[in-house]
């Protein structure tokens, strides 16, 4: 992303800019904010890892096995593709979700169900 300021004497405007800035990174800064406090520092560019997250020992290696290892590979299945996958079940998928939660992540909604 690239945000470009020009110079402006006004106030307004600028008020406006940082306001936006600040909405801007604000998850961004709760996400951060909630890794620290597990003791997790992510750099810039960092991939969060699913052993972060605070998951059974059987739950993570279900999903190793599954060749999920990072939260955004979690966040892109859905609890039905998480079902299919050996020694994952409903309560699973509900620690999962629990966990997610705790980095402001989702799991993907399965919309062919519905419609």
């Amino acid at each position: 992303m690239r945000i470009v300021i020009e110079g402006t004497d006004e106030l307004t405007e600028l008020l406006r800019a940082r306001q936006t800035i600040e909405a801007l990174l604000r998850p961004l800064i709760a996400f951060d904010a909630r890794l620290a406090s597990r003791g997790v520092a992510p750099a810039d560019d960092a991939v969060v890892l699913v052993n972060d997250l605070p998951l059974p020992l059987r739950v993570r290696n279900a999903l190793a096995a599954g060749n999920i290892v990072t939260v955004d590979d979690l966040a892109h299945c859905t609890p039905a593709k998480l079902r299919a996958l050996p020694r994952i079940g409903r309560w699973s998928v509900l620690e999962i979700e629990d966990a997610l939660a705790t980095v402001g992540r989702t799991l993907e909604l399965d919309f062919s169900r519905i419609f």
